[in-house]
């Protein structure tokens, strides 16, 4: 797989998650709560399919039930392939929830080896639901969309025990189809893509009809995600298909604005073309107008030839070009998110958006460090994350970067670190802000908060002017304690009292937004001030944390003018896409 500017990011996706994954049997005395309904060991609910049993951990307090491997659609095998999801088949007596499902098709990383099988049947999603005394009302539920660029990842690799013991809300982590399953499109009614999206909203719509048998309340479901995760937040956010579904949403790096985010105008590899490179690949001719036959052949096709083929054609385009698309036949997206957000046509919920203070750290080219201190190789660097796009005003984009984040200063440790800061702020930091503006200018009646994660952790092996690269803060989201895959090589150091604080207190201000809408509610000292088309306010978080005002209008104007680039003529005045 070809480590692109934006696929080297997007691996360490993989290396931030908590868990047993062969299994998190609990504890073998009952539990002491009141509901779901419970026998020795195990914990039994009811879903609208039939009966599950779960295990009980009680190692420590407050109790957790854990649901895991529960399918909230049928398997899309054969014809279901390439097809929106179904309701999950019923059962009859009970099902065990013990263990957690294969995970959806992915290529194979020499780097992050797979430790779950691929498979297509693994719509699935797993729970985790603090017990209840007798006088508690349902819990707050929280979502968890994983990332990893549309083609990598698994919810199953996040382990929710210590956020929903700590948290006090019961927490849902999902899959949902990647790569060509997820998102392959003809660009027509045969094959619409948004595969991968529809599973996001049917594994929503199951936990609106199932959660409170959980303990959790449906009235008060809070999504969140990272990276391509967060992407999909925010487009589940802009999706008509998704209102109502949920009442607030965490965005950590990512929006449907990021160059990433969905299928852009100005992409060179386009989605029907990129369809008939894997249908080549695979003996399947696809003829314009006949994609029906071109489906029914891929269809037969062998799943990990269909995964190899498109790991081939992002490799040769060196970038992930299997992503959201705008589409009227299921109406996911059915205009340009720009267009929805300044038009105001989105779902109106409160929000959380950010990123971290130096997702792409230091500069990376096929797995090696490479230092960038130059104009000169600035400018070729630039470029070459630029390279997936088709603009025409190319010069004056490369010009504007130059002069935006170099001046006149010729340092070469200055230019290294700008280079990585420029590359951060176009894939992440550039995007968030232009949509929280949009946001925050046309849903003044909701709460917006922005925040930029600082810190930098004890046993970092990054270059000491780098404190968060992208990733970093999802072990403070889920539990460093609990991480059982390798974080860059170092899950076995030591952890300082800091990094443990940090920790607790990410947990609680993600769990705090998820109860109240208000991240700080349960602080005295310190007032997170919401984001507004007047006063942007940000929270810096670190060791000290602090809130001031975004301080970098001349990121928001270089991002106009590239959203401008992408987009063209779409009847959008530069104050509409700013905010």
């Amino acid at each position: 797989m070809a480590a692109s500017w934006l696929l080297q990011a997007i691996y360490t996706s993989l290396l931030t998650s908590a868990g047993d994954l062969s299994g998190m049997a609990g504890g073998s005395s009952p539990a002491t709560a009141t509901s779901p309904g419970q026998i020795a060991g195990n914990v039994l609910a009811n879903t609208t399919a039939g009966t599950l049993r779960g295990r009980v951990d009680n190692s420590e307090q407050p109790t957790i039930f854990r649901y895991l491997g529960v399918p909230f659609a049928k398997p899309p095998l054969g014809d279901l392939r390439f097809h929106k999801p179904m309701d999950p088949e019923r059962w009859f007596g009970i099902k065990d929830a013990f263990n957690v499902s294969p995970q959806c098709w992915q290529p194979y990383i020499p780097q992050f080896p797979n430790i779950l099988r691929n498979s297509e049947d693994c719509l699935y999603l797993n729970i985790y639901t603090p017990a209840r005394g007798g006088s508690v009302g349902l819990l707050p539920v929280m979502v968890w969309i994983h990332g990893g660029g549309y083609f990598l990842g698994s919810g199953s690799t996040y382990n929710g025990t210590r956020l929903a013991r700590q948290g006090g809300v019961v927490v849902v982590t999902i899959n949902y189809r990647l790569g060509v399953f997820g998102f392959l499109s003809t660009e027509d009614s045969a094959m619409p893509g948004n595969y991968g999206l529809l599973d996001q909203i049917e594994a929503l719509k199951w936990v609106r009809d199932n959660i409170a048998n959980f303990g959790g309340d449906p009235n008060s479901v809070t999504i969140f995600g990272e990276s391509a995760g967060s992407s999909s937040v925010s487009l589940l956010i802009i999706s008509p298909l998704a209102k109502g579904l949920f009442h607030r949403a965490i965005m950590e790096s990512g929006v449907s604005l990021a160059p990433w985010g969905h299928v852009h105008p100005t992409q060179r590899l386009s989605p029907v073309y990129g369809a008939r490179m894997i249908g080549k690949e695979n003996g399947c001719d696809h003829v314009f107008g006949q994609s029906d036959s071109f489906l029914r052949c891929l269809r037969r096709i062998d799943a990990a030839n269909l995964t190899n083929a498109g790991d081939e054609v992002s490799n040769i385009m060196e970038s992930a070009w299997l992503l959201p698309r705008v589409e009227n036949s299921f109406g996911v997206l059915p205009k340009a998110p720009i267009e929805m957000l300044a038009q105001g046509q989105f779902n109106h919920v409160d929000t959380v958006r950010g990123f971290n203070s130096h997702e792409i750290g230091a500069i990376k080219i096929r797995n090696n460090t490479v230092r960038v201190t130059s104009k000169e190789m600035f400018i070729e660097y630039t470029r070459n994350f630029l390279r997936p796009y088709a603009l025409s005003h190319m010069d004056e984009l490369l010009y504007m970067f130059t002069d935006t984040y170099l001046g006149s200063n010729n340092d070469p440790d200055y230019i290294e670190r700008k280079a990585a800061e420029a590359n951060s702020d176009f894939l992440f930091v550039g995007s968030i802000l232009a949509e929280l503006k949009m946001a925050a200018s046309k849903s003044p009646g909701n709460t917006h908060y922005l925040y930029r994660f600082d810190y930098r952790d004890s046993f970092s092996t990054q270059p000491s002017w780098v404190h968060a690269r992208h990733t970093d803060e999802l072990k403070h989201i889920f539990g460093m304690d609990q991480l059982d895959l390798p974080f860059y090589g170092l899950d076995s150091a030591p952890k300082t009292l800091e990094d443990l604080t940090m920790t607790d207190r990410m947990m609680n201000l993600w769990t705090n937004f998820a109860k109240t809408g208000d991240p700080t509610s349960s602080y005295s000292v310190l007032t997170w001030s919401p984001f507004t088309a007047i006063r942007q306010w940000m929270m810096n978080i670190n060791t000290t944390t602090s809130v001031t005002e975004f301080s970098r209008p001349q990121i928001v104007k270089l991002y106009q003018r590239i959203l401008q680039m992408f987009y063209g003529d779409v009847g959008l005045s530069s104050e509409s896409i700013v905010g």
